[in-house]
């Protein structure tokens, strides 16, 4: 199917030349020269995140908003509030999975989950060993944030595994969850 990203560790590169103004060449030289990386590794990042996130979600209704003004949409919320905004989450993710991935599971649950995580500008390390996944999002938004969050992974794994399988800590500023996962296929 065309489109969909193969879940597979090394993909197949191709070749190929652009012709792009100076100045957006200047940008990416000297972004790539800030982040110690090269330009080709940057442009790759950007078409990547083009393609797997913002292609995709531009249907989805999202906008942007300074992290100060969200903070202070989101610094009181109850159960009811973090109940509604963790099932149109965790819905836009299950469609991004279908979309991207061509079908929902729990591998693509996990990718798709990562992406919103990281194009939402959060800090995600997802740590395995053998059967165990630690999750741990970084996030400075506050303890509102971090009980949606784990409400989300709740929710996402929880079509997976049994609910007892998850673990939690959470801070005002970040969460760690640990889900026991016997198989990802």
């Amino acid at each position: 199917m065309i489109g969909i990203k193969q879940l597979s560790d090394r993909e197949n590169t191709k070749s190929i030349t652009f012709r792009l103004p100076k100045r957006i060449l200047e940008q990416i030289e000297l972004e790539a020269g800030q982040n110690n990386v090269s330009e080709n590794v940057l442009v790759k990042q950007i078409l990547t995140n083009y393609v797997d996130w913002f292609r995709l979600s531009k249907g989805t209704g999202m906008i942007p908003i300074s992290k100060e003004s969200f903070q202070k949409l989101t610094q009181n919320l109850d159960g009811t509030s973090i109940y509604d905004i963790v099932e149109n989450i965790h819905l836009m993710i299950k469609n991004f999975g279908l979309i991207r991935y061509g079908r929902y599971d729990l591998k693509t649950a996990i990718g798709s989950l990562s992406m919103y995580v990281q194009m939402s500008n959060f800090q995600l390390v997802h740590l395995k060993e053998e059967n165990s996944h630690r999750f741990l999002i970084t996030h400075s938004l506050g303890i509102s944030w971090s009980l949606v969050l784990e409400q989300l992974i709740n929710t996402t794994f929880g079509e997976f595994v049994d609910p007892s399988q998850i673990k939690f800590k959470t801070t005002d500023d970040s969460i760690i969850a640990s889900v026991i996962l016997t198989s990802l296929d």
